[in-house]
This record gives structure tokens, C-alpha cells and sequence, in this order.
């Protein structure tokens, strides 16, 4: 899918296609108008409360290992995993929700499906240097003091448990 709104709504969208809804951006938009998704404890708020049959759990400021680890272990359930990493709209380096959709660590492969409209494979090298920000190329003033104030995180990853999971 192409996002039209926010790739945090689009995202959610995404998410909703995979659990067999059909709960889209524009949804989204009419109900709240744009960036209710723009911090990722509010994204992680607004999956608890359209998913209802799944916990999710936002995870900041992990270390790589860490973040590789959960990742794999929701995927291995089955579940995508949003997430928030620095991408490209063309040539300006945006910060990006995405799912990641597979991975496969000894052939050095990470899958994302894109809200931009396309799936993309990275090294895991490169998928690490996005999540944790250091690929963003001349990063504005304002987004380098919302990570210093904790706005945005590095690292972030947001894990999807059914209920009836331990």
C-alpha cells in the first residue's frame, strides 16, 4: 500500500489488512485529522486501542542485539512489527513508521513492507544504522532536539502479543 496520510496511520492500516480488517488512513484521519501517530507512544496507544485482541509494547532505545532478538521472536509468532527508523521520500531523509515483515540474519536480509508503496530488503548492517538514526543525512535542528528531549527514540520497535500469549 502507498500511504496518503501518515505512515503511522498507513502502518495501522498495514497492521489491519493482516488481521483481516479493514481499517484504513482515512479512518484514521477523519476520526482525529493528521498526527495523532506522530510520537510512538501515542502509536502504541492507538494499536492497543484498535487491536484490542493484542497487547503492543513499545520498545525504546534497545541495543542492537536486543532489537534484532525481539523482532525475530515476534516474527517467528507470525506477527509483523512496526517500527521506527529513518527512510528516504525521495531524496530527503524523513523519520519513518514501517513493518517489518522478515528477516533472515545469515543471509543478512531484513524485509520491511513501506508505506511509501513498496517492500524493501536491507542488510541488517543497514537496517541497524536506520533504526538507530546514525543513516539520516543532515538531520534537522528541530528533529535532533526532539531526540534530545525524548520525543522521538532510537531503536524503537513496538512488539504485538495475542492475548492469550505468556
Amino acid at each position: 500500500m502507498t500511504q496518503d496520510v501518515s505512515c503511522g496511520y498507513a502502518c495501522i492500516e498495514m497492521f489491519s489488512a493482516w488481521n483481516g480488517r479493514h481499517l484504513t488512513e482515512e479512518d484514521l484521519y477523519n476520526e482525529y485529522g493528521k498526527g495523532i501517530t506522530s510520537t510512538g507512544d501515542k502509536f502504541c496507544e492507538e494499536m492497543n486501542m484498535r487491536f484490542p485482541e493484542y497487547t503492543t509494547s513499545i520498545h525504546k532505545y534497545m541495543s542492537n542485539t536486543e532489537l534484532i532478538d525481539a523482532a525475530y521472536e515476534n516474527l517467528a509468532r507470525g506477527v509483523p512489527v512496526p517500527f521506527e527508523w529513518a527512510a528516504k521520500y525521495g531524496d530527503v531523509w524523513t523519520l519513518h513508521y514501517s513493518l517489518l515483515v522478515g528477516m533472515d540474519i545469515p543471509n543478512d536480509k531484513i524485509t520491511v513492507a513501506n508505506p511509501y508503496g513498496y517492500v524493501e530488503e536491507l542488510s541488517v548492517d543497514e537496517f541497524l544504522q536506520r533504526t538507530s538514526f546514525e543513516a539520516y543525512e543532515n538531520m534537522p535542528f528541530y528533529f535532533k532536539l526532539a531526540f534530545a528531549i525524548g520525543m522521538f527514540e532510537k531503536n524503537t520497535i513496538f512488539t504485538v502479543h495475542g492475548l492469550n500469549e505468556n
